[in-house]
């Protein structure tokens, strides 16, 4: 591994760790941010609209990537990089200030919609700029390592927001959370964004990247790379995103659970976020371990036993949810099934695409899928209404096995 590539993996671990930081913590807050934002509607109405605004953010996620995914490939890693951490941490820093219902009515409402968006459009590029360019740096036997320690970074910033917020349900009331404490994340969030981007300067072009820009057209241009996708790739892209199905339920199920057992099971905040936290730090532990594993046997064949052993598990792991303890064995067994998908899809996902289009294909295949999943929560509110809480099983298998069978083919 040369030093090259440790540095680079490196930075752009650090900035995917606090982009995802900043963007699910929002998802955290729900409870709180339902009460402060939208406490004019009643029941699970209020809820509703929360995760609107939640899926408001995921929606714009694909927008996000393509524009930065095409600024990437036609421009340089580098300039996107450095745009999306500042755009994020703008953003996270303006929902910490933002007056709440009470004071300023439903304008509250839609300037957090707006920042919620902006958010949206940078976490877009984030992870699948952070993806290609320790692809591109990395040696061939080593990529799914690398990418082990970018996505434990991301695993670190789930970790650090559950951290927080179980910090910060231990140390106030909820009276005084709903006063002022539900800022603190955000404000922290934002700032340590802002010193990340002047560390990020340092970060070099990719080898690959600056090979392909000497032998590309003249006239290769910011739309080129979206031409050339929709030209030459879109089956690739096709499939990109059926392998991201499995990944983007399972993940923005996580952001949904504090909502969903403390409706449905009664387990307590703090009791949630400790679950939440202790398996976000074994996530982290094991992701690399998974991704030497993938360099050395196949990431095809470690993401099909990822998709179809957590199909297989399913009603076991859910049935796990009756005691405290229960709830952390779950939480554990959930997030060594995604760490190994994880650290293999990603190689997987970057292998399809040629380098002049590789961080706009990645961009779109991931955030696509994820946009869909981000309606989710709405989803899972409406079923768990009408039907038992064990109904989302129902929605989850179904990705899982079609994530499964999309690997067959992206390992050509």
């Amino acid at each position: 591994m040369s030093y090259r590539a440790k540095k680079t993996t490196l930075l752009a671990s650090i900035g995917a760790g606090l982009e995802y930081y900043d963007f699910i913590v929002y998802g955290m807050m729900v409870v709180y941010l339902n009460a402060l934002f939208f406490s004019s509607s009643e029941g699970w109405v209020n809820q509703m609209k929360a995760f609107g605004v939640f899926a408001a953010g995921y929606l714009a996620r694909p927008f996000g990537g393509i524009l930065f995914g095409m600024i990437g490939d036609a421009f340089g890693r580098k300039k996107s990089f450095l745009a999306v951490m500042m755009l994020m941490a703008l953003a996270t820093l303006a929902i910490g200030l933002l007056p709440t219902e009470s004071q300023i009515g439903e304008y509250a409402a839609v300037l957090l919609i707006i920042f919620r968006v902006l958010q949206g459009l940078s976490f877009g590029a984030e992870l699948p700029g952070a993806i290609t360019v320790v692809y591109e740096h990395s040696e061939k036997k080593e990529r799914a390592l690398h990418s082990g320690f970018v996505i434990s970074s991301v695993t670190l910033g789930s970790l650090l927001a559950s951290l927080v917020l179980f910090i910060l349900t231990k140390v106030l009331s909820d009276s005084e959370i709903l006063a002022w404490g539900w800022r603190i994340p955000f404000l922290f969030g934002g700032t340590l964004a802002i010193i990340n981007a002047f560390i990020r300067k340092h970060l070099q072009e990719t080898p690959e990247y600056l090979e392909s820009a000497k032998n590309r057209p003249d006239r290769f241009g910011l739309k080129s790379p979206l031409l050339l996708l929709a030209s030459n790739h879109w089956k690739e892209a096709l499939f990109g995103i059926g392998t991201t199905l499995f990944l983007s339920s399972l993940v923005i199920f996580v952001l949904y659970l504090p909502a969903f057992l403390a409706a449905n099971f009664g387990f307590a905040q703090s009791v949630i976020y400790l679950a939440m936290t202790c398996s976000m730090g074994w996530s982290a532990l094991i992701l690399p371990f998974f991704g030497a594993i993938a360099d050395r046997w196949s990431p095809a064949a470690l993401f099909r036993t990822a998709t179809f052993g957590f199909a297989v598990l399913a009603f076991p792991l859910f049935y796990l949810l009756t005691s405290s303890l229960g709830l952390i064995i779950f939480m554990l067994i959930y997030q060594t099934l995604l760490s190994a998908a994880t650290t293999s899809y990603f190689p997987l996902l970057s292998a399809l695409f040629p380098t002049q289009a590789r961080y706009t294909g990645v961009a779109l295949s991931y955030n696509v899928s994820y946009a869909l999943m981000g309606l989710s929560p709405v989803f899972y509110t409406l079923l768990t209404a009408r039907f038992e809480p064990y109904a989302v099983i129902w929605f989850l298998i179904p990705c899982a096995l079609l994530s499964g069978l999309s690997s067959f083919w992206t390992r050509r």
